[in-house]
């Protein structure tokens, strides 16, 4: 993404836990379960990162894109990532 479209989309409104959570999404550049974004901000309860992960999608940085088994729950569980942007949307 080009340098422009990165500052437009890190100007939306995000509090400080959004944030984190969007650095941990933008180093891995790959989907995560909400667990394994817990466990990368070094938190042991989930609740401290599913509703801002919720927020995310709402606002529409984030996509919820997958649904896969929990290793430790064995329940299924979502996976996000950062939404691909296209120029149009960013103006």
């Amino acid at each position: 993404m080009h340098r422009n479209s990165l500052e437009a989309y890190h100007a939306i409104d995000i509090n400080e836990r959004e944030g984190m959570i969007l650095s941990v999404l933008e180093d891995t550049q790959g989907p995560m379960t909400d667990r394994q974004i817990m466990e990368n901000l070094g938190f042991n309860d989930p609740n401290k990162v599913r509703p801002r992960i919720t927020d995310l999608i709402k606002k529409g940085i984030l996509l919820e894109c997958a649904s896969i088994r929990d290793f430790r729950s064995r329940k299924y569980v979502r996976t996000t990532r950062i939404k691909q942007l296209k120029q149009a949307e960013l103006f």
